[in-house]
């Protein structure tokens, strides 16, 4: 897997880009950034996982991505999205921060990740980032200082949207719900049940005896509703506790077992299926780059 930092211009820690999902373009692992993640698909749909829910993405709303924070993204149908994408470190607008009297990273919230949008603000948005766009490959003076001061108004003017829709309770962009509520709920429980014990046993029969349901149920509803199958799922936050880890130690062995892996053999394999390289050569990647990262904590990935 390409580390996230990569996204991002090595010179402003910021970066914008405008293109089109083929067909093909599919994500298929819950994976996290070291940045901030601004997305917005303007044409057609994706389906964004987060937080143990999934949001319809189109024109009509806005979805923000805090660093280390577990999503992935999928197309509905085999139609082509187009889609704006922005990414950014806190080093790229710290300097500017305290010179606001409120705080336009308000829109970054794990709980309410989408904003619903009028075709007014659709309208705004766009000009915007197609503003930012033509700077980023502007070299003429100035370019560089307006770039930050488009970014500053799509972040103020996302938070403004954002706090008005919590004042109002404005909640238009909820949660694709299941059929059945109770279902949503109970694979909303089973998927908060893996985060919380990742480093125990969890199997199936486990599951099932925990949440009164049959093991092929759990199955079929979970992949439904998380979009990966139950041991995707557990592997994938396992590894990603792994890559935190791995930002402060090169315990191989110690990771392993901390996060759930029977063996080292099984975490090797699981870390390089997974990200695509092995958890020695992710702990020295992350050591290059770690003073650009910014501060996390151990609840900030799950």
């Amino acid at each position: 897997m390409k580390k996230s930092a990569d996204l991002l211009s090595d010179a402003l820690n910021f970066s914008v880009d405008k293109m089109e999902y083929k067909d093909s373009m599919i994500m298929p692992n819950f994976h996290f950034h070291e940045h901030y993640e601004m997305l917005y698909v303007f044409d057609n749909e994706r389906n964004l996982f987060i937080s143990d829910n999934c949001y319809l993405l189109n024109k009509n709303s806005v979805a923000f991505i805090p660093p280390y924070i577990l999503h992935k993204t999928l197309c509905p149908n085999k139609n082509a999205q187009k889609r704006y994408l922005i990414n950014f470190n806190t080093n790229y607008i710290k300097n500017i921060l305290d010179g606001f009297n409120e705080n336009i990273l308000l829109c970054f919230d794990v709980n309410y990740p989408v904003i619903t949008i009028t075709p007014e603000e659709q309208n705004q948005f766009i000009f915007l980032l197609e503003e930012m766009l033509k700077q980023q490959t502007n070299k003429a003076p100035f370019s560089d200082s307006y770039t930050l001061s488009l970014f500053c108004s799509v972040l103020a003017m996302s938070s403004k949207i954002f706090h008005r829709q919590m004042n109002q309770k404005e909640k238009k962009v909820v949660a694709i719900q299941n059929k059945s509520r109770k279902t949503n709920e109970k694979i909303r429980e089973i998927a908060e049940f893996i985060k919380n014990n990742y480093n125990e046993k969890i199997t199936l029969k486990l599951l099932a005896e925990k949440f009164y349901l049959s093991p092929c149920y759990i199955s079929r509803m979970f992949k439904k509703h998380m979009g990966v199958s139950l041991i995707q799922y557990i592997n994938q936050i396992r590894i990603a506790k792994a890559q935190y880890l791995l930002l402060s130690t090169n315990n191989i062995t110690a990771i392993a077992f901390t996060t759930g892996f029977d063996s080292l053999t099984h975490f090797d394999r699981t870390f390089k299926q997974i990200l695509g390289i092995s958890p020695l050569e992710y702990h020295k990647l992350s050591i290059a780059e770690n003073a650009a990262m910014p501060t996390i904590t151990d609840k900030n990935i799950l």
